[in-house]
């Protein structure tokens, strides 16, 4: 599967996140991604979309959540023996975000996504 990724979203570049403050930038990243043309996206200006910017607080929470129970977000993702795993348990819990982005998401902090 490939997903269409607006040029410039994944802040990492295609090296593993370094810490749960880059992990955080991730998740928005999907959430905004969504469902845009890349010209949407390259756009200068505020994407407003209350769902997306609701559902990007509510994930921060989800993260923040993780980070206090397992010692740190990071931690807890990267536990996760398979990558299929951990999209299902994302799934679980991630708002307004659907398979592909959450796969999307999942490589993106491993390191394995460009762009």
């Amino acid at each position: 599967m490939s997903l269409l990724v607006v040029e410039g979203w994944n802040l990492l570049f295609g090296r593993p996140a370094a810490s749960d403050d880059e992990l955080f930038e991730m998740p928005t990243a999907a959430v905004f991604q969504a469902r845009f043309r890349p010209a949407v996206g390259s756009r200068q200006g505020m994407i407003r979309n209350r769902k997306k910017i609701l559902a990007t607080l509510r994930n921060a929470g989800d993260l923040g959540a993780l980070a206090a129970r397992h010692g740190s977000a990071l931690a807890c993702l990267r536990s996760f023996g398979d990558e299929e795993a951990l999209v299902r348990d994302i799934d679980t819990w991630a708002h307004y975000i659907g398979a592909p982005s959450i796969h999307w998401f999942v490589r993106a902090f491993a390191g394995s996504a460009a762009g």
